[in-house]
């Protein structure tokens, strides 16, 4: 089984699910809350699972919030819909587990590089993110702390 087909496996999805909801959170850009995901995913799942299996899944852009610091200034956050979290935190699940070396799938490495790509939205404006991951989803703190660089190295190698 190819590494995409774990992300997308019921078993995986549902401690997703389960995980989402626990985290609860804010509503992304599509102002879905996490009590509308389950209605919303009995009616489009079979379809989302399509796209994410034939490559196809695009990502909303985050919506970009500042909080203040502790000591001044501000940090980004970057609070994605719940039907991203959803998808972020399956993919976590299965990179903590298999390890974030062993990566096959090309599918799952573009799917990684869509959220790095998905833009930003502040003031009701969606713009390009030039860098980095902004804290807020399942996958940030992977992405930012350990598989950026080889994320980004191997994306160009192929």
């Amino acid at each position: 089984m190819l590494l995409m087909e774990v992300v997308v496996d019921r078993e995986n999805m549902v401690a997703a699910f389960k995980r989402v909801l626990v985290n609860a959170g804010a509503s992304g850009v599509d102002d879905m809350s996490v009590g509308e995901l389950k209605p919303f995913l009995d009616l489009e799942w079979s379809g989302i699972k399509e796209e994410l299996l034939a490559g196809r899944f695009r990502p909303s852009p985050v919506w970009l919030v500042e909080i203040p610091k502790p000591g001044g200034g501000v940090r980004a956050l970057g609070i994605p819909t719940v039907v991203d979290r959803l998808v972020q935190q399956a993919v976590l699940q299965v990179l903590m587990s298999w390890g974030a070396r062993r990566v096959g799938d090309k599918r799952v490495l573009r799917f990684i590089r869509s959220f790095l790509r998905a833009g930003v939205m502040m003031g009701g404006l969606v713009s390009a993110r030039s860098e980095g991951t902004p804290q807020g989803g399942p996958l940030s703190p992977l992405l930012s702390n350990v598989l950026s660089d080889d994320l980004d190295g191997e994306l160009e190698r192929r």
